[in-house]
């Protein structure tokens, strides 16, 4: 259950439902979705970002030409 003080998009109070999409629409490079997520208890911000660092370099030396540049970023 999400947080009252949560509004995301803002401004938006609704239910939401799983996002399915066609793969035959989409490639490597799309790159369109945004996440939010929960730190796990005990888990700093800097840690998640080192975590997800890692995986952003490691799609980006798995799929150089669509993920070369990527990154993320946790606030």
């Amino acid at each position: 259950m999400l947080p009252d003080s949560l509004q995301f998009p803002s401004g938006s109070r609704a239910f939401w439902i799983p996002l399915t999409l066609d793969p035959a629409m989409f490639n490597r490079g799309s790159h369109f979705l945004s996440a939010t997520g929960r730190l796990s208890p005990g888990i700093t911000i800097p840690q998640a970002t080192d975590v997800m660092n890692g995986v952003a370099r490691a799609l980006a030396a798995q799929y150089p030409s669509t993920n070369a540049g990527n990154g993320i970023e946790l606030e």
